[in-house]
């Protein structure tokens, strides 16, 4: 709740906890916002869950999930088909905002480059124990509208800059 009233709108949004052992999150239209199991086990932190909700708020905010943009599952805990819909540019956008949202929530922004990265590295490992790769930490999908995963960093960290914030290790 914090991040949403960081953002300045008011957004209707839900929060729901998936079953799902891969780390992911989608903000579905309709302001459903769906964080999996496995994202929540590889976060070290409750400023590092805040910047996971603050990214797909942006995406609610921006609009970026209207129905014209989304393709809806059969049942909402199964997550998005595909959310390709979302483009680079989009997705530099939430990550900009989510840096935004994070530090005027009192959180350390910084916990958006590092929930970032936590996930990228959960995906890696997966990837290289499902199909026996040794490039998982830099292949990139071309269906993935996310921007590559070291730029992205960068320009996380530099949005992010040194300020400091509150992380909520121990309530995590």
């Amino acid at each position: 709740a914090r991040v949403v009233r960081a953002s300045g709108r008011h957004v209707h949004w839900q929060l729901q906890l998936t079953d799902d052992p891969d780390p992911a999150a989608n903000a579905l239209p309709g302001g459903t916002l769906l964080v999996s199991r496995g994202a929540l086990a590889h976060l070290n932190s409750e400023a590092e869950l805040a910047a996971v909700i603050a990214h797909q708020l942006a995406h609610l905010v921006m609009s970026h999930t209207d129905l014209k943009n989304a393709s809806l599952p059969a049942h909402p805990e199964d997550g998005p088909i595909r959310s390709a819909q979302i483009d680079a540019d989009e997705e530099r956008q939430a990550d900009s905002l989510a840096v935004r949202y994070v530090a005027q929530a009192g959180y350390d922004p910084r916990a958006v480059g590092s929930a970032l990265a936590a996930l990228h590295r959960a995906a890696a490992l997966r990837c290289q124990q499902e199909l026996a790769r040794d490039d998982c930490d830099d292949a990139h999908d071309e269906d993935d509208p996310h921007p590559q995963r070291r730029a992205r960093l960068a320009r996380v960290a530099l949005a992010a800059g040194s300020a400091g914030g509150e992380l909520g290790r121990d309530r995590y």
